[in-house]
């Protein structure tokens, strides 16, 4: 998931003479009244907020003072001449964290600027006006899991399936509480104002996907695949209160989530799409739970902050599995 870099020249090939390398800079607009430090991205094409959160390939920074002073111009400098994906982020309330994988996403206060392509050429100075105006209202959906162990082994067994109960969070004070939560609705990508079924299963998708995700060892995958297995809630209470209508939501400070026994490998496939492989058996080994939220936040566990929380560092391990 999102991983910031705090290199303004991270990936810069060195073997590209300096003359050749490209110069990117402009000017942010951000709404009136609006502050806070700035954080401008480049990512490669199709990547980035809100749709695939990925590392970037630059970062750089605009300083609260110079957001104040009406001086918000960033600034990178040397770039690789490609075609990228430029996104900007206003940190309204101080706690977007680029060190730190799930605060390095936008939340309540913040503000985003839609992704913007630019293509930079070899030796060339090229000026992008980025403006930073959709505000986002919610915080991504931080949780725990209730319990004491450190460790949740689990069982792929079909006749038995494994359960658990996460609870929102606050992430030790980082995150408003009152904006968080799980929060749940149905899904409408194309906009359409009619929710989706992309499974085919009679029940309307849901905004929120839990899914445990393997951390492979070294060479257990391909460098693009990754190995899921989804995570299911009982979604009636929630379509009972949503009563068909998209665009609305229901939220909810716990849940208990259930494996569904059945391992699906996922690779790029053309224009975009996922290509989902179901597979034999669970593949044995570590994993991390991760949550998805309409909009693009998410959450997973372990994470970062588990050095000062040891809440959100809970492992999860599949080593019986049929």
């Amino acid at each position: 998931m999102l991983a910031v870099v705090l290199a303004g020249c991270a990936g810069v090939d060195e073997t590209v003479a300096p003359e050749r390398l490209a110069t990117l800079q402009g000017a942010l607009q951000v709404p009136a009244g609006a502050g806070g430090n700035a954080w401008v991205f480049l990512y490669g094409p199709g990547e980035g907020f809100p749709s695939t959160p990925v590392a970037p390939r630059y970062v750089t920074a605009v300083s609260a003072q110079r957001v104040a002073q009406g001086e918000p111009r960033y600034l990178f400098l040397p770039v690789q001449p490609n075609p990228f994906r430029l996104f900007g982020i206003l940190d309204g309330d101080g706690n977007f964290d680029p060190q730190i994988d799930v605060l390095a996403q936008p939340g309540a206060a913040d503000w985003v600027s839609a992704g913007q392509a630019v293509n930079l050429q070899p030796g060339k100075l090229t000026e992008a006006p980025l403006e930073v105006a959709s505000r986002i209202r919610s915080e991504p959906p931080a949780f725990h899991v209730d319990t004491q162990e450190t460790q949740l082994v689990l069982d792929g067994d079909p006749r038995a399936p494994a359960s658990f109960v996460v609870v929102s969070d606050d992430a030790g004070g980082k995150l408003n509480l009152a904006q968080g939560g799980f929060r749940i609705g149905l899904a409408d990508p194309d906009g359409d104002g009619r929710p989706q079924d992309n499974d085919g299963d009679g029940a309307p998708d849901l905004t929120l996907t839990f899914v445990l995700r393997l951390k492979p060892l070294p060479g257990q995958l391909a460098p693009d695949a990754q190995v899921v297995v989804p995570l299911a809630f009982d979604p009636t209470a929630f379509l009972q209160e949503l009563g068909g209508r998209v665009g609305l939501s229901v939220r909810t400070d716990r849940l208990q989530l259930t494996v569904v026994p059945v391992a699906q490998e996922l690779t790029p496939g053309k224009q975009g799409k996922t290509v989902r492989t179901a597979l034999t058996a669970i593949p044995r080994g570590d994993y991390e739970l991760v949550v998805l939220a309409d909009g693009g936040q998410f959450w997973r566990v372990p994470n970062a902050l588990s050095d000062s929380l040891p809440s959100q560092g809970t492992r999860f391990r599949f080593d019986r599995v049929r």
